[in-house]
């Protein structure tokens, strides 16, 4: 959280006269006002990106409030929080083998973001992060925290054997996806098509070219016999 405390080394700022005065807290996500008028307040927060947090924040000072009992603000960012669950088209299973990057707009292409690994196998988004490519559990999922609110594209690089690749998907990061209520992304790969012959779907035009080449084989043989017989029997005449 972010909160308005007596900070140990005495540091503090003082109100501004027309009212109104803009700030950063400190490494501690502390600050510390004094002298300010009895009254009510308003803090409205430039909430750090990939955290979701109150737009505004009222609170009011009365007689009672002092350096020694000073009156507490506290500011709660939950980070956004979405999810992706990599499953079979057909059967809803989860699949394993999956990995995916995530990309926003730049000013002029797209952006892969970065990530840092946290201690539960879940990532955050961390623009000193090293990963790039998230790869899904082993129960098809992936956990991801600290997403910039906006559109995101979440771009299939890694396709479990046997399916489909799919084209990149398009989700709208919103205030409702936090940390404590992740949004879940179900996206859905397909098998490859089998024929009878364990053929995959590719091999399946050559295998009507081999067909079309035996049957042309054939009725060349067949018109060749038919041919010679004719032959044989204007001789005879």
């Amino acid at each position: 959280g972010r909160s308005i405390v007596i900070s140990d080394n005495n540091s503090y700022r003082v109100w501004a006269k027309d009212g109104q005065d803009t700030f950063a807290v400190d490494e501690n996500g502390h600050m510390e006002f004094r002298y300010l008028p009895v009254g009510t307040y308003r803090l409205v927060e430039v909430t750090p990106s990939g955290y979701i947090a109150e737009d505004e924040v009222s609170f009011t000072l009365t007689d009672h409030d002092s350096t020694s009992n000073p009156k507490i603000v506290t500011v709660e960012n939950k980070p956004t929080g979405v999810k992706i669950k990599k499953v079979d088209a057909a059967s809803g299973n989860p699949l394993m083998g999956a990995g995916f990057a995530i990309k926003v707009k730049g000013a002029n292409d797209f952006e892969t973001l970065t990530f840092r690994a946290l201690g539960d196998g879940s990532y955050f988004c961390d623009p000193d992060g090293k990963v790039t490519e998230l790869m899904v559990d082993g129960m098809g999922e992936i956990t991801m925290y600290g997403l910039p609110l906006g559109d995101i594209w979440v771009e299939e690089t890694t396709t479990p054997d046997g399916y489909f690749p799919i084209s990149a998907q398009k989700l709208s990061v919103t205030k409702e996806m936090s940390s404590t209520e992740p949004y879940t992304l179900t996206i859905k790969n397909s098998k490859f098509v089998k024929l009878g012959m364990d053929s995959d779907w590719w091999e399946f035009p050559a295998l009507i070219g081999g067909i079309v080449l035996l049957i042309s084989a054939v009725i060349g043989v067949i018109v060749a016999a038919f041919r010679k017989k004719r032959s044989r029997k204007h001789r005879k005449a």
